[in-house]
């Protein structure tokens, strides 16, 4: 009969729990910056690279929300105004829209939480604001024009307009960058 030896796991270092200490530190801060934005996860041991990278987000998370904070949108939603928005409300026009109010909801709230990326402003207008997020999925309807047919099309990029009472309209996927 052959006798296994068990080999030990060894201990983790010194250096390995300060790093792991400040990963963690940092993967806190930016959740209580952005607690929407996607962090990195590492496989294997963590190195100072992996702080490094970890920082680098952080100062990205801080500088997203900045950004999002000087655009005008505002933080409260207007269901009558979106109603115009969704499929089946009585005061849908015909536009581009959404099966839900929560659904522009939950695109207004992954906006605010750092989810989602920022696209720009709309072209014709100083108040309008793209936004691109892949948890909610939306429809384009654009009715035609001029003799053009209407196109209708599935689409993850909005535009974000109001600063009182914020409207959420899906947009054609092609505008941004």
């Amino acid at each position: 009969m052959r006798l296994m030896r068990w080999r030990d796991e060894r201990a983790p270092s010194a250096r390995q729990i300060q790093l792991a200490a400040d990963v963690q530190s940092l993967r806190l801060q930016i959740t209580a910056i952005a607690p929407g934005r996607p962090q990195p996860t590492f496989v294997g041991a963590l190195t100072n690279s992996s702080v490094s990278q970890m920082r680098r987000e952080l100062g990205l998370a801080q500088a997203d929300m900045a950004v999002r904070g000087s655009l005008p949108v505002g933080s409260r939603f207007s269901l009558q105004g979106q109603s115009e928005h969704i499929s089946g409300s009585p005061r849908y026009t015909g536009q581009s829209y959404f099966q839900n109010g929560a659904d522009a909801l939950q695109v207004l709230n992954a906006y605010h939480s750092g989810a989602g990326q920022v696209l720009g402003m709309h072209a014709r207008s100083n108040n309008q604001v793209l936004f691109r997020y892949y948890g909610v999925t939306g429809t384009y309807h654009n009715p035609g024009f001029n003799g053009l047919p209407p196109i209708s099309m599935q689409t993850n990029v909005f535009m974000l307009k109001g600063t009182n009472g914020v409207v959420v309209v899906p947009v054609n996927p092609a505008k941004g960058p």
